[in-house]
């Protein structure tokens, strides 16, 4: 859809678990969002704000982490 972007981004990477969590991450991914994430806060033209960006997981400790690193 034209003005709606979206990336899809392959990672090769690990998926991990941490002993008292069933969910799981996998840490390069995460890097990656990060990043994408941390530009696009950046960009000053056109101005992108954190209410303005989706991310979809389906592991609740990915999010978790992320969520961490990028607050």
């Amino acid at each position: 859809m034209k003005g709606f972007p979206i990336i899809f981004h392959g990672v090769v990477g690990k998926d991990e678990q941490e002993a008292r969590s069933p969910s799981w991450f996998n840490i390069n991914e995460i890097d990656i969002v990060a990043d994408y994430v941390e530009k696009l806060m950046d960009c000053r033209s056109p101005r992108v704000r954190a209410d303005m960006i989706g991310i979809i997981s389906p592991y609740h400790q990915q999010v978790r982490i992320l969520l961490i690193l990028l607050l």
